[in-house]
């Protein structure tokens, strides 16, 4: 199931356009941010006055300030994520996120915790320089990528994951995380299953998955029929739709690039998803309306399991 909520509902869309409503509420200014597996929770993002807030709703109607960052003063709040330690697999699934405060001229990036009497920093193994900038993960996993920013040389971002998931012993002390490749601190990843993801690369699009780490990855997608880079921050975004599709955005076609005046005419008219079948790698324009943030997809509540299930054909690219 596809969210997006535009200000004053919240709709489920099909890939075909079509849409049902699932809630409708006051006027706000946010957008629905993430879902716990199956749905039972969503984390929503409201903008009241120059600040930003995280609220936690529960399927049972109640609803939860989680944190709140002021945007005048330069900070701000991203990326919450369910998660769930895998020192108990049945366990909890709780929310992570990533907190940006400006203190002193600096910015302080830290990822935190909701526990139930409030948050807590979580403690991240980074070098000196290093602070957590994005966080993606498949709701429900012990598994996650977290990009980096480097106020240090060199500048790119880098791409980290948790490669062995039993040393994460608490829920506020993260284990060793793995470097998996460098990146553009720009490029989303979109996890598809407790253990498989894709990565928006500079060659194009490629699947990881974590039991085939060790022989690399392999690209489903050079970039053909697909804009890489059309906004002025970086790249598109790239959304998961299920356990081999994912949304990415559409370049323009051949006739609206000749020329100046109209690749213009293009870019004014609404622009829409494409969808991108990872096992068919077949690319298809649907009838949903572009929305740079607040879409988020229902993953069902899928085990992590380490060991079996994959052969790795095709992982024999090694992240350049």
């Amino acid at each position: 199931m596809l969210l997006h909520d535009d200000g004053r509902s919240l709709w489920s869309y099909r890939l075909d356009g079509r849409r049902r409503l699932l809630w409708r509420h006051p006027p706000i200014r946010g957008e629905v941010a993430a879902a716990a597996p199956d749905g039972s929770e969503l984390a929503y993002f409201a903008y009241v006055h120059g600040r930003q807030f995280l609220y936690l709703l529960s399927h049972d109607g109640r609803v939860r300030l989680v944190d709140a960052a002021a945007e005048k003063k330069g900070g701000w709040l991203i990326d919450p994520s369910f998660l769930r330690p895998s020192t108990s697999p049945h366990g909890r699934i709780r929310l992570y996120w990533v907190r940006s405060v400006y203190r002193h001229e600096n910015s302080v990036d830290t990822i935190r915790v909701l526990r139930p009497n409030g948050s807590l920093p979580v403690a991240v193994a980074l070098r000196t320089g290093e602070y957590p900038y994005r966080l993606a993960a498949y709701p429900g996993s012990p598994l996650f990528t977290l990009t980096l920013i480097r106020r240090v040389t060199p500048p790119p971002g880098s791409l980290l994951v948790l490669p062995d998931p039993s040393q994460w012993r608490t829920p506020a002390r993260l284990g060793d995380l793995l470097p998996l490749r460098e990146t553009d601190n720009e490029h989303p990843v979109a996890w598809l299953s407790p253990t498989t993801f894709v990565l928006l690369a500079r060659d194009g699009i490629r699947v990881f998955d974590h039991r085939c780490f060790f022989a690399g990855s392999k690209v489903v997608n050079s970039g053909r029929g697909i804009d890489f880079y059309g906004v002025d921050e970086g790249s598109w975004p790239i959304v998961p739709v299920g356990g081999n599709r994912v949304l990415v955005m559409a370049s323009l076609p051949a006739s609206a690039t000749g020329d100046e005046a109209a690749t213009m005419r293009a870019n004014e008219r609404p622009l829409h998803w494409a969808v991108l079948n990872l096992g068919t790698r077949r690319l298809a324009r649907t009838r949903l309306v572009f929305r740079e943030t607040g879409w988020v997809y229902v993953q069902p509540n899928r085990p992590f399991r380490e060991q079996g299930g994959t052969r790795c054909a095709g992982f024999n690219q090694p992240p350049p």
